[in-house]
Protein backbone atom coordinates (compact mmCIF):
# COMPACT_ATOMS: atom_id res chain seq x y z
CA UNK A 1 0.00 0.00 0.00
CA UNK A 2 1.59 3.22 -1.06
CA UNK A 3 0.73 5.55 1.72
CA UNK A 4 3.17 8.11 0.26
CA UNK A 5 0.13 10.12 -1.95
CA UNK A 6 -1.83 11.69 -0.14
CA UNK A 7 -5.48 9.86 0.54
CA UNK A 8 -8.75 10.62 1.65
CA UNK A 9 -11.49 8.52 3.31
CA UNK A 10 -15.05 9.09 3.61
CA UNK A 11 -18.29 8.21 5.16
CA UNK A 12 -21.71 8.51 5.31
CA UNK A 13 -24.46 8.49 8.35
CA UNK A 14 -22.88 10.32 9.93
CA UNK A 15 -20.79 12.50 6.79
CA UNK A 16 -17.19 12.78 7.85
CA UNK A 17 -13.87 12.49 6.01
CA UNK A 18 -10.29 11.80 6.93
CA UNK A 19 -7.67 13.48 4.64
CA UNK A 20 -4.17 11.69 5.23
CA UNK A 21 -1.04 14.11 4.14
CA UNK A 22 2.31 13.02 3.69
CA UNK A 23 1.50 9.34 5.54
CA UNK A 24 1.64 10.98 9.14
CA UNK A 25 -0.59 13.96 8.92
CA UNK A 26 -4.54 13.48 9.86
CA UNK A 27 -7.34 16.01 9.32
CA UNK A 28 -10.81 15.01 10.77
CA UNK A 29 -14.39 15.92 9.51
CA UNK A 30 -17.10 16.34 10.94
CA UNK A 31 -20.73 18.40 10.32
CA UNK A 32 -20.86 20.00 13.51
CA UNK A 33 -17.59 19.64 14.80
CA UNK A 34 -14.49 21.33 14.64
CA UNK A 35 -11.55 19.96 12.38
CA UNK A 36 -9.64 17.13 14.72
CA UNK A 37 -5.84 17.79 13.63
CA UNK A 38 -3.72 14.71 14.65
CA UNK A 39 -0.23 13.54 13.62
CA UNK A 40 1.60 9.88 13.78
CA UNK A 41 4.98 8.81 13.79
CA UNK A 42 4.08 6.33 10.78
CA UNK A 43 2.07 3.59 10.01
CA UNK A 44 2.10 -0.43 10.59
CA UNK A 45 1.52 -1.75 7.13
CA UNK A 46 0.86 -5.14 6.28
CA UNK A 47 0.07 -6.90 3.08
CA UNK A 48 -3.85 -5.95 2.61
CA UNK A 49 -3.60 -2.14 4.71
CA UNK A 50 -2.55 0.76 7.40
CA UNK A 51 -3.13 1.54 10.50
CA UNK A 52 -1.98 4.66 12.28
CA UNK A 53 -2.55 5.70 15.64
CA UNK A 54 -2.02 9.62 16.15
CA UNK A 55 -2.46 12.37 18.50
CA UNK A 56 -4.25 15.02 18.50
CA UNK A 57 -3.08 18.36 20.23
CA UNK A 58 -5.50 17.44 23.46
CA UNK A 59 -4.21 14.34 23.61
CA UNK A 60 -7.18 12.62 21.45
CA UNK A 61 -6.28 9.20 19.98
CA UNK A 62 -7.30 8.82 16.17
CA UNK A 63 -6.84 5.42 15.11
CA UNK A 64 -6.94 5.16 10.97
CA UNK A 65 -7.31 1.53 9.71
CA UNK A 66 -7.29 1.16 5.32
CA UNK A 67 -7.67 -2.29 4.15
CA UNK A 68 -7.16 -2.86 0.62
CA UNK A 69 -10.82 -3.92 -0.67
CA UNK A 70 -12.99 -3.20 -2.95
CA UNK A 71 -15.91 -0.95 -0.86
CA UNK A 72 -19.31 1.24 -2.04
CA UNK A 73 -19.99 3.97 0.10
CA UNK A 74 -23.27 2.60 -0.05
CA UNK A 75 -25.31 5.96 -0.81
CA UNK A 76 -23.77 6.94 -4.32
CA UNK A 77 -22.75 3.25 -5.75
CA UNK A 78 -19.49 4.90 -6.09
CA UNK A 79 -16.51 1.77 -6.05
CA UNK A 80 -13.50 2.82 -3.92
CA UNK A 81 -10.24 0.52 -3.82
CA UNK A 82 -10.01 0.85 0.08
CA UNK A 83 -12.21 0.19 3.07
CA UNK A 84 -11.86 2.90 5.84
CA UNK A 85 -12.10 2.98 9.21
CA UNK A 86 -11.93 5.72 12.02
CA UNK A 87 -12.07 5.13 16.17
CA UNK A 88 -11.87 8.20 18.08
CA UNK A 89 -13.07 8.08 21.61
CA UNK A 90 -16.03 5.50 21.76
CA UNK A 91 -17.19 6.37 17.86
CA UNK A 92 -16.14 3.97 15.49
CA UNK A 93 -17.01 5.74 11.55
CA UNK A 94 -16.83 3.24 9.09
CA UNK A 95 -16.57 4.07 5.20
CA UNK A 96 -14.06 3.88 1.59
CA UNK A 97 -10.93 5.44 0.97
CA UNK A 98 -8.33 6.19 -2.23
CA UNK A 99 -6.13 8.14 -3.39
CA UNK A 100 -7.01 12.04 -3.24
CA UNK A 101 -6.28 12.16 -6.70
CA UNK A 102 -8.25 8.74 -7.54
CA UNK A 103 -11.49 9.50 -5.76
CA UNK A 104 -14.37 8.52 -7.54
CA UNK A 105 -16.51 10.98 -8.70
CA UNK A 106 -20.36 11.08 -9.33
CA UNK A 107 -20.84 11.40 -12.74
CA UNK A 108 -17.71 10.27 -13.90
Amino acid sequence: MDIGQPITARGTEPFWAVEITNGVKFRLTRPDQPDLLAEAPGAAISPDGATWVAKGPNGEQLTISLKMAACSDGMSDLKYPMSAQVVLRNEVLKGCAAKTAELPREGG
